[in-house]
């Protein structure tokens, strides 16, 4: 009986793998499934288990779309799931598993975006409009037409699609690739934060669910990064400085993306010290995410000043007090 429920459990978990790795083939923000399905088995079985599964689904994008794809998925996977792992099976503070679990997700973002552009050349981003300006310049007229008229209202732009079709192509990928440069650090600190969160979330719940002995949730208000966290996000920080005025291309924005990714991380610690007096105040909970709402309109990225300082003075302490 024993043996069956095993043999059933390995071909669910592979199963599970070739799905994940196929629609990593076909959707690459799906990668993100990889390492949480090696994170669940990872810490209810072994690590053999979560090096097989994810092994399993780089097959299946190896076979579906090829060696670069897969060697940026397996970038990209590998130190989310080791992290995974290690914070749920040794208990470590919600927060810090969060916090590490999002750097993580950063982490594998930043290789991948490393190699990616090793591999493609140096620009990753300008060889990814490159190819999409083909792809649409051999499209059948019917397909060229509702493939661009999608394009150009997800960009807001005017465009008359009966021109030729050379220069309409031309000035849409050009304004795609403003825009994408633009974004680029909003969509992978969003990918990042969502990611790591969902990440640490779901794979705990998910062993909760099973039975394992994980770690509870504390509430907001007790955030803090770790200090080992701490100290590294303000070296990261200053190399990213140094790379935003020294670098250029691909290394100015990977300083720019990290900068940012850490700003945020003090930012949040900041959401939370204010959190933390409106709870020593005992205000009601709606009104103290008012209250944080209308901290970040008017004040923003000025937080990070506040988390910095709670982080090295420890202002939530001196509030207890």
């Amino acid at each position: 009986m024993d043996r069956t429920k095993a043999g059933a459990s390995m071909g669910v978990a592979a199963l599970l793998g070739v799905v994940c790795g196929g629609a990593t083939a076909f959707m690459f923000p799906a990668a993100l499934t990889l390492p949480m399905l090696g994170i669940y088995y990872g810490v209810r079985e072994s690590w053999h288990w979560a090096a097989g599964l994810l092994l399993t689904s780089l097959i299946v994008v190896q076979t579906a779309a090829g060696t670069e794809l897969t060697l940026i998925a397996a970038i990209f996977s590998a130190p989310v799931t080791v992290v995974g792992i290690r914070v749920l099976r040794e208990k470590w503070h919600p927060f810090e598993a969060v916090a590490m679990c999002i750097g993580a997700v950063f982490a594998g973002l930043m290789l991948s975006y490393f190699f990616a552009n090793a591999f493609l050349g140096g620009d990753a981003i300008g060889a990814g409009l490159h190819a999409l300006s083909d792809y649409l310049l051999g499209l059948p007229r019917d397909m060229y037409e509702r493939t661009m008229g999608l394009l150009t209202s997800g960009l807001a732009l005017s465009v008359d699609l009966t021109g030729a079709r050379t220069s309409v192509v031309a000035y849409v990928i050009s304004q795609a690739e403003v825009f994408v440069r633009a974004a680029l650090p909003t969509l992978v600190l969003t990918y990042a934060a969502v990611g790591g969160l969902i990440t640490f979330a779901f794979s705990r719940k998910r062993l909760q669910t099973a039975g394992a002995d994980v770690i509870p949730m504390v509430p907001f208000w007790d955030y803090q990064l770790p200090t080992r966290f701490a100290r590294g996000a303000i070296f990261i920080i200053m190399l990213g400085l140094i790379a935003q005025l020294i670098g250029e291309g691909w290394v100015a924005d990977v300083g720019l993306l990290s900068n940012t990714m850490f700003l945020v991380c003090f930012i949040v610690q900041g959401f939370a010290v204010i959190d933390y007096y409106l709870v020593h105040r005992s205000v009601p909970q709606a009104l103290r995410w008012l209250v944080l709402v209308v901290a970040y309109l008017l004040f923003g990225s000025l937080l990070f000043v506040v988390g910095v300082l709670d982080q090295v003075l420890g202002i939530r302490t001196r509030i207890r007090t």
